[in-house]
């Protein structure tokens, strides 16, 4: 989930009503699992998937280190989910480049992710700087990359904001005029967590799927999303056919309550409509003949810098995930094959993949249920209820899952109106 969406998620009666109902919730299901932040990491699955990966495999004698071969792109890699990505890449041998918005912070994590793994075999690099807020940020990286490497096997569309951990935050209403204008005029968030990485992929498209033709690897490229997208409705990500129409998430003009704290679960539909859209017209060879797959991830609640700094962000953090074990769901994006027995979720690409299964989505009631809720104009405290039980729940299964996702997120005619605004913007 990686962050609650209330303003500024004290323990207020809201926020305590979603903790009984949880609790209560667990508690008929007569199983309490142990906290999320007691999980360690299943390194060996990290290594196995690796190891049997189409994208890996290639070792050079070293079984431990079966991603030499591999380059991999790391957006948001200086803190939390993003950092722990790239060490782990790292430690299976891979060259990744840290994609960060300062280049002098990235020079530290690499000194720090070097220093925890010293006898790793892969190659860090954090010699140019990328803000995804910025469409100009993310044409000058691509370009140096361009330049720089001539394949590149992963992308990882990590980097995020979120307005609640923000100071002082444009969520609370004394501060509802703070300007959330990126630089090309779009909401802040939205173009940090979405738009920016549209453009990335964009860009990078064409040397992944020359890198496929060369060396008869697919890559694979995932959007770091969440759970979280359940609360979104889809009707502030639409636009039209032709993609004249600008989202109303897009806009930062729009200083409400609504808009602003609506803003990352609309984000993280819009991550995972991407993926699907983006797989689409993977399939429908648009692109030429390519095997590229692309996902949407959900890390389930993370201990990150995303979370408010506040006793409510303190409490989610004492039952979330370590980033570090987190990452699990976005390992089995990248490296999920046919060989991994029963942990293989025989991905097709398009797909939402969790480290933990939601017992709520996988029910045959939960869709129409998000129709009525919506239809009561409650879906957002309900989504609020689930994302505590799923807090407390999440540790129940490990691993990496294909999950289901919301109704909207499985809606074709709104990842296809989206792709088509999002790609005109950036054509701009």
């Amino acid at each position: 989930m990686t962050s609650l969406n209330y303003g500024g998620l004290g323990l207020g009666g809201a926020t305590a009503a979603s903790l009984a109902l949880s609790f209560l919730a667990l508690r008929f299901t007569k199983i309490v699992p142990a906290r999320a932040s007691t999980r360690k990491v299943d390194r060996g699955m990290m290594l196995a998937l690796a190891q049997t990966s189409d994208i890996g495999g290639q070792s050079d004698g070293d079984n431990d280190s079966p991603l030499l071969h591999v380059r991999a792109v790391v957006t948001g890699s200086t803190s939390g989910l993003g950092k722990e990505i790239a060490s782990e890449l790292y430690l299976l041998g891979a060259t990744v480049v840290l994609a960060s918005r300062s280049s002098s912070k990235a020079q530290g994590i690499l000194d720090e992710i070097k220093a925890e793994h010293p006898n790793a075999k892969g190659t860090l690099d954090c010699d140019c700087a990328v803000d995804t807020s910025s469409f100009e940020s993310v044409r000058n990286f691509a370009s140096w990359y361009d330049k720089k490497y001539k394949d590149i096997h992963i992308l990882v569309n990590n980097a995020g904001i979120h307005y609640a951990s923000i100071k002082p935050s444009p969520l609370s209403p004394k501060h509802m005029d703070k300007d959330t204008k990126s630089p090309e005029g779009y909401d802040t968030a939205f173009a940090t967590n979405y738009l920016g990485h549209f453009l990335l992929t964009k860009l990078l498209l064409p040397k992944l799927i020359q890198t496929e033709k060369s060396t008869g690897a697919a890559g694979r490229i995932v959007n770091v999303s969440s759970s979280y997208h359940l609360q979104s409705d889809g009707s502030m990500l639409k636009s039209d056919e032709v993609g004249e129409l600008i989202p109303l998430a897009a806009r930062s003009d729009m200083k409400t309550h609504t808009h602003r704290n609506r803003s990352y679960s609309n984000n993280k539909l819009a991550q995972v409509l991407h993926a699907k859209a983006l797989q689409k017209r993977l399939n429908l060879k648009e692109f030429g003949d390519t095997q590229l797959k692309v996902f949407s991830a959900c890390p389930a609640w993370a201990n990150t810098n995303i979370l408010p700094k506040n006793e409510g962000g303190k409490f989610v953090a004492s039952f979330a995930f370590s980033p570090k074990a987190a990452i699990m769901g976005i390992f089995g994006a990248l490296f999920d094959n046919q060989r991994m027995g029963k942990f293989n979720q025989n991905l097709k690409g398009g797909e939402f993949v969790a480290v933990f299964q939601n017992e709520i989505t996988h029910r045959f009631f939960a869709k129409p249920l998000m129709r009525v809720l919506t239809w009561l104009g409650v879906r957002d405290a309900a989504t609020n209820v689930l994302g505590m039980y799923i807090l407390f729940s999440q540790n129940r299964n490990y691993g990496y899952w294909n999950e289901p996702t919301s109704e909207e997120g499985e809606n074709e005619e709104l990842a296809d109106s989206l792709y088509a605004w999002s790609d005109k913007v950036c054509i701009a």
